[in-house]
């Protein structure tokens, strides 16, 4: 589940127009020149500085928004296309959130719910989370930051590469489980092995 600062801020931000860095809006500001001021002082987490060089190295397209400290993407697979946020928690921690491009109907969350558990006892990488007040579906993998130096490049990277397979690879299961009422243990049944990793080349603009 996203912090409900980072919730509102992920459903409202406005859409990436091109590959280039574009900065988030600063809600209290005198005067647009001071705005343009404060964007540029504003220092930028040293998590959040390793991931958008990792994506601007694969030329992805994505959001940065200074005020908040968060990095907004898409990515685009075979059975879908989702939005995704990478911010540092309170204890610096590097967070990669993929939302569920579906939401859970009340009565099937807890279905879900039986699914995810399943899932997630196999899964190393991070795991699937609803929030059973609102039906909200996403996965999430923290990373503590190193002590000394920064991130990797080749971290960030296993860690979008591994949404991207994952995410893409549970959302059939997702969707029967919510909108067929197939049994959780049947639709996991058939769930693909696991793939080998592919590149990603597949990114889609954000509305």
């Amino acid at each position: 589940m996203i912090p409900s600062e980072k919730k509102e801020d992920f459903a409202n931000s406005p859409s990436p127009r091109s590959a280039n860095v574009r900065l988030g809006t600063l809600k209290s500001s005198p005067s647009p020149k001071f705005l343009t001021q404060m964007k540029d002082k504003l220092p930028i987490n040293k998590v959040i500085t390793a991931v958008a060089d990792c994506l601007d190295a694969k030329s992805f397209q994505y959001e940065l928004k200074k005020d908040k400290q968060l990095i907004r993407l898409g990515l685009d697979a075979k059975n879908g296309r989702w939005s995704c946020i990478a911010y540092a928690d309170d204890s610096n921690r590097f967070i990669f959130q993929s939302m569920i491009p579906v939401n859970a109907p009340e009565e099937r969350r807890l279905a879900c719910a039986e699914l995810f558990t399943r899932i997630n006892q196999n899964l190393s990488l991070g795991h699937f989370a609803i929030d059973l007040s609102d039906g909200e579906l996403s996965f999430r993998t923290t990373v503590p930051s190193p002590k000394r130096g920064r991130l990797t490049r080749d971290v960030v990277d296993h860690i979008v590469g591994g949404h991207h397979i994952l995410v893409d690879r549970f959302i059939p299961a997702i969707t029967r489980v919510l909108f067929s009422m197939t049994d959780p243990t049947e639709a996991l049944s058939e769930v693909p092995p696991k793939p080998s990793a592919p590149e990603i080349s597949a990114r889609f603009r954000l509305n």
